[in-house]
Formats: C-alpha cells, sequence, structure tokens
C-alpha cells in the first residue's frame, strides 16, 4: 500500500487560501437575486462593492439600506429611486455588511461570513434613528420663520434648516430628498438633504 503523503497533513497555506472569498463573493452572488429580504450596510470599506453587488442583479424581494450619519443626500437618492428602503443609522460600520433572509451574511471587503447572521441583523436595525424618502409636489406654503414649508395634499412639513437649504416660493413644484427623523416632537416632518426643481428627478414618492 503506498505511504500517505505528508501533505495529506499540512495546515494549509494563507496563501492557498487566497480563493476562500472569491467563492463566498460567488455564493453571494448567486443567492442575492432569490432571496426574500436582503440587509445592505455600507461602512467605511467595502461598501462600493456591496452596493454594487445589490445594485447590478436583479433582487426580487425587499432590500433595506442602513446609511451611516456621512453618506450623501446622491447616494440616498439613488437607492431611493431604486425602490430600496433606506434607513438612517446611529454610526457607521468600520466594515460593510449583507445579510440574506437573516440567515446568511458575510463581512466585507473580506467577505468573511457571519456566525449568526439573524442575531448581526436584529441588532444592526435596532440602530436606524430614521427613515429616508423622496417627495414630490407643490409648494403650498411657507413658513419663513421657522424655515419650513408643507407640499399641496402632504400631511407634513418640509425642514430647510436641517441641511441649511433656502427656502423654495409658493407654487415651485419641488422634488425633496429628506429624511423622517424617528427622534424629535409630534408634527409630522422631513428633514430636507436636498431640494430639486420636480423635473430633476423621478415624479414617484417613496415612503
Amino acid at each position: 500500500m503506498a505511504p500517505w503523503s505528508p501533505r495529506a497533513f499540512l495546515r494549509a497555506r494563507p496563501q492557498d487560501l487566497g480563493t476562500e472569498p472569491d467563492a463566498e463573493r460567488a455564493v453571494a452572488t448567486r443567492l442575492v437575486p432569490t432571496a426574500r429580504e436582503l440587509l445592505v450596510v455600507p461602512g467605511s470599506s467595502g461598501a462600493a462593492e456591496v452596493l454594487g453587488l445589490v445594485e447590478r442583479l436583479p433582487v426580487r424581494g425587499r432590500t433595506e439600506v442602513l446609511c451611516g450619519p456621512d453618506a450623501g443626500p446622491d447616494l440616498i437618492a439613488g437607492l431611493l429611486e431604486r425602490g430600496f428602503v433606506v434607513y438612517d443609522a446611529a454610526a457607521t460600520l468600520d466594515h460593510s455588511v449583507l445579510v440574506l433572509d437573516r440567515r446568511l451574511g458575510w463581512r466585507l471587503p473580506a467577505w468573511q461570513p457571519l456566525s449568526h447572521a439573524m442575531s448581526v441583523a436584529h441588532r444592526l436595525l435596532w440602530t436606524r434613528i430614521g427613515q429616508y424618502s423622496l417627495q414630490s409636489g407643490t409648494v403650498e406654503a411657507i413658513h419663513a420663520e421657522n424655515r419650513l414649508f408643507s407640499l399641496r395634499e402632504r400631511p407634513f412639513w418640509v425642514n430647510t434648516a436641517f441641511r441649511d437649504l433656502p427656502l423654495p416660493a409658493v407654487g415651485d413644484e419641488v422634488r425633496v430628498v429628506g429624511l423622517f427623523s424617528s427622534l424629535g416632537g409630534r408634527l409630522p416632518m422631513l428633514h430636507a438633504l436636498r431640494i430639486d426643481p420636480a423635473h430633476a428627478g423621478a415624479g414617484v414618492d417613496e415612503p
């Protein structure tokens, strides 16, 4: 009988494991289109890769994105336009996270599998402090003293002081990228991140 090769008992060297992230990425790419729920958390690293993955694949289920405080209005508007549900998170992670159906997930950019994906997802969702929205309509009234304006047939005020934006004029057709915060008073308030003419973007409103 031929003797066992000593190589069968050698621990893999780091360079031998170089394809593992590629394999994990391939699994995610295969499963994302069929997932019923996606949770995406862009962090300080890996954000471009995780967002690029979910943006280029046809996602059938609900996609929730948790954006940290440094997320800009262009990024937020683009995610909302794709039909994603976008939340304001309390902090930005130093890595990115992707979780499928609360049962399978990865930490990017290393594509390290999450051992307790459901627990991680629940902890991350508890960091939500508001939900972003796209709203468009006709300016109906202005409260200049408080830097507020209302849109016709909308049950909330738009706060322009949040990002020190100029007030539009009554009758203007506008499109607002804003935040409905979970914190604050009882009056429904959309805190505007950006205000554009309504023709500058899609006219479909997102909650």
